[in-house]
């Protein structure tokens, strides 16, 4: 008798233990969370260039993939994608009237059903319903009715992140890109890359559309403390309709003068200056832009071509001129949005 109470005692203890690591994991997790969660300035990538060639150029090395902490900003967003993805696949179940056969799968059927229909959206997933999903997946994602997606709803994404459910559901995880852009061509999110200088925060927002529909998104973006407009400068002998540098202006202007924007910084990065300056020697600017009338000298188009973009409207425009992987291009945005949030609290 006192030797089975001696090991039941052991497995309370040994129980008790392990409650706490995965208690400290977890509060672990949600301390990553909360650290890369801090006030951050958000900024909106416009221009000629893409968002993964902008931070490119501007982080000033080949690395163009997210870090660790941006990595695990995004951890609480694929958990609801994943809790979704569940949804999806009870619901599955239920429209195609699916049998299950083991007891044990029917038991994990009716777990998710209670507890995950109506999660928290603040909720973490954890190992418990990792385990249930994985059971459940396994059975009916061999059946013949779910093999097309088109017909049963179960997508491509949904099916990646069921896949990859004890991965996702461990206290440790750390999303891949692969996740992420999963996550996001799901229901074609956003995608952040944080940009970190003397202990500022800079988190630079792309809603993966073309450059010219994003004035479209405007207002869903009242929220965004910058705006990041980038110009291609060398591509000012590309030519359709109308020159690419009118065409750049246009939309420029259209951008500062935006009502959604009235309260939003603005940067405008004129990229590759060194080679728009080499191209200028061999053919001028005037071929086209008729408007210009300074001299051929390439400080003089670029003078220009600087006042084009500052004459569009009266509020402040940063403007800085580059060469992608260019050191100053960083300090440089800090600097102005600094600048522009002092002034806007009066202080000067």
């Amino acid at each position: 008798m006192q030797k089975n109470s001696t090991l039941v005692t052991k497995a309370s203890c040994l129980g008790a233990r392990q409650a706490r690591k995965r208690s400290q994991t977890i509060d672990q997790m949600l301390e990553d969370d909360a650290r890369v969660r801090i006030q951050q300035w958000k900024v909106l990538p416009l221009g000629s260039l893409s968002m993964k060639e902008t931070v490119k150029g501007i982080k000033g090395n080949n690395e163009i993939g997210l870090t660790k902490d941006e990595l695990i900003s995004y951890r609480h967003n694929i958990h609801q994608r994943v809790f979704e993805c569940i949804r999806e696949m009870v619901q599955a179940i239920i429209t195609h009237n699916i049998c299950l056969n083991p007891d044990e799968n029917r038991e994990s059927f009716s777990y998710l059903e209670a507890h995950v229909a109506n999660a928290d959206p603040n909720a973490l997933l954890d190992e418990d319903i990792g385990t249930a999903v994985e059971s459940l997946w396994k059975e009916i994602s061999t059946i013949e009715t779910l093999k097309s997606h088109d017909e049963c709803g179960i997508g491509e994404s949904t099916r990646y992140f069921l896949d990859e459910i004890v991965r996702i559901s461990t206290p440790q995880y750390l999303p891949t890109e692969k996740d992420v852009l999963t996550s996001r061509n799901a229901y074609h999110g956003v995608l952040e890359h944080i940009l970190e200088w003397n202990g500022a925060r800079m988190s630079i927002v792309d809603v993966g559309i073309q450059s010219c529909e994003r004035r479209k998104w405007f207002h869903l973006f009242e929220d965004i403390d910058a705006v990041l407009y980038t110009v291609d400068l060398s591509q000012y002998d590309q030519e359709g309709d109308t020159s690419r540098l009118s065409f750049d202006i246009e939309i420029f202007t259209s951008v500062v003068n935006s009502k959604w924007l009235t309260k939003t910084a603005v940067v405008l990065l004129l990229w590759n200056v060194s080679l728009f300056r080499r191209k200028l020697a061999h053919d001028p600017l005037r071929n086209y832009m008729p408007e210009f009338s300074g001299a051929a000298h390439p400080d003089a188009s670029v003078e220009w071509v600087v006042d084009q973009f500052s004459g569009v409207s009266d509020k402040s425009i940063y403007v800085h001129l580059a060469d992608p992987n260019d050191p100053s291009t960083i300090p440089f945005l800090f600097a102005a949005f600094n600048d522009w949030m002092q002034t806007r609290q009066g202080r000067y």
